[in-house]
């Protein structure tokens, strides 16, 4: 969730578990070099250090992950630069494979989220500190 007007009670110590879904609930991860574009980016930001990542999931339009943050990270910072990279290089796949009702389809939804920060992903995540 976006920390804005909210008082953050976690620390870096904390489990969270982490879900996010795709505008729409559109099934973009059932097509291989879209998950693997997930998946590459989720390993970048844990070998970089960002989070332990303790178990993950995907699944075809969103994702869960149990995460232990590293102590300069947040869950909103972390969450949101895998979203915004993950994004970019989702669209960016998909104008090259030229996927025009696809990315006609997750337009479409994303126009219909309170903002339109992307074009995949909802505007916002859920986290629950365990």
């Amino acid at each position: 969730m976006r920390s804005r007007d909210r008082y953050i009670f976690e620390s870096s110590s904390d489990v969270h578990f982490v879900s996010s879904t795709v505008v729409g609930f559109v099934p973009i991860f059932e097509i291989p070099a879209i998950a693997t574009i997930f998946i590459e980016k989720l390993r970048f930001y844990l070998m970089r250090g960002d989070f332990t990542l303790l178990a993950w999931v995907l699944m075809p339009e969103h994702f869960h992950l149990l995460l232990r943050m590293a102590s300069q990270h947040s869950v909103s910072s972390a969450i949101g630069n895998l979203k915004r990279i993950t994004a970019r290089e989702i669209i960016a796949f998909l104008e090259s494979q030229r996927r025009v009702e696809l990315l006609e389809r997750l337009s479409a939804e994303a126009a219909k989220e309170p903002t339109q920060d992307s074009r995949v992903w909802e505007y916002r995540f859920d986290s629950l500190v365990i």
